[in-house]
């Protein structure tokens, strides 16, 4: 009996292990179910926050899905446009080349005649009363009149709305040159009385006199056709450097997106 209390005493005080295991499990049931609460807790606080922002979200991840459906076709976009400048460039190589060579084109068939006749003209400013001859008159005006049916009939290359209307002008002016240049010569080219037609005297008397009137209006009349071709050929530059401009940008978003 007095061992069987010394053994409780000292159980006592040791520790009594079946009853430490038992503890030892309460402890480990209180700990999961603690652990399990504060899950429980976060879910319920994620689902609270998910069902407070739901609108929210749901925006967030239309946007995203659009972003990642939407990158393919920008890269689409991209290609396309690269694409298209490059078809652009194309036309504007074209246009380029068709305007030098109207430049060109212009300045021999028009220019080469007028720089013909104005070197008729050489120091005109010091001698105003230099005269044409009816045969030189009649040799220069077949020769811008070939200028005038080469811009009517063969001038093949396009022109802008601007460009169209310096040429016009220009042809107005060369048929105004035409003009004086056939009053010169009309007396000695035509009889005054013929099988088909009779000019009577006071009518012949009128074309000699504007005959001799003409010749001092061709100098002028010179300088405003060149004049004319001037600016025609100045618009004609203005389209190219405006061509040069584009082409510049477009070799540059080329590169870029090269």
């Amino acid at each position: 009996m007095d061992r069987q209390d010394r053994r409780a005493r000292q159980d006592s005080r040791l520790g009594n292990p079946a009853a430490f295991s038992h503890n030892g499990g309460m402890l480990a049931d209180l700990a999961l179910a603690l652990l399990v609460k504060l899950i429980w807790l976060g879910l319920m606080g994620i689902g609270q926050f998910i069902y407070d922002y739901q609108t929210l979200i749901a925006g967030i991840g239309a946007i995203g899905a659009a972003i990642i459906a939407v990158r393919p076709v920008y890269h689409q976009l991209g290609l396309m446009r690269t694409q298209s400048n490059a078809v652009l460039k194309d036309m504007l190589l074209q246009r380029q080349a068709e305007l030098e060579q109207a430049a060109v084109a212009v300045t021999k068939h028009v220019g080469g005649p007028l720089d013909d006749l104005g070197r008729e003209y050489p120091w005109y400013e010091e001698d105003e009363n230099i005269r044409l001859t009816e045969t030189q008159a009649h040799h220069y005006d077949q020769h811008i009149s070939g200028a005038v049916s080469w811009i009517r009939r063969r001038y093949r290359w396009r022109d802008n709305p601007v460009m169209e209307g310096k040429k016009a002008l220009l042809v107005s002016a060369l048929d105004a040159l035409i003009g004086k240049l056939g009053d010169i010569y009309f007396t000695a080219s035509h009889q005054q009385h013929d099988e088909d037609y009779s000019i009577d005297d006071a009518e012949w008397a009128r074309l000699e006199q504007r005959g001799e009137d003409a010749i001092a209006e061709i100098y002028p009349a010179l300088v405003v056709a060149k004049m004319a071709m001037t600016t025609f050929l100045e618009a004609n530059q203005q389209e190219l450097a405006a061509i040069d401009m584009q082409l510049r940008k477009l070799d540059r978003d080329l590169l870029s997106a090269g």
